[in-house]
């Protein structure tokens, strides 16, 4: 599977970097991030194929959320459960 470095998303640029050693703000590890003001999304480095693609998922939702405003109408915990959601094909 090849593994996009950009992606566009509602329009925009994101880039998709594969970050080794991967965590949030907090320092604590995780396994994908995302950064709307940046438009970027980050992604454990070494995940197989199929985690590499729900994270991706779940990712770009996020970003969708956050470029359209989405975000700013749901909890945390909303937003999270719908990303949750998006995962699955």
């Amino acid at each position: 599977m090849k593994r996009p470095s950009k992606i566009k998303v509602l329009g925009q640029v994101v880039t998709i970097k594969q970050v080794a050693n991967l965590k949030n703000e907090d320092g604590i590890a995780c396994h994908g991030l995302c950064s709307v003001h940046d438009r970027t999304i980050s992604i454990e480095k070494g995940v197989n194929n199929e985690k590499y693609t729900r994270l991706l998922r779940h990712e770009t939702f996020h970003m969708k959320a956050g470029i359209s405003g989405v975000g700013e109408v749901l909890t945390s915990e909303q937003e999270e459960a719908l990303a949750v959601l998006a995962e699955i094909d």
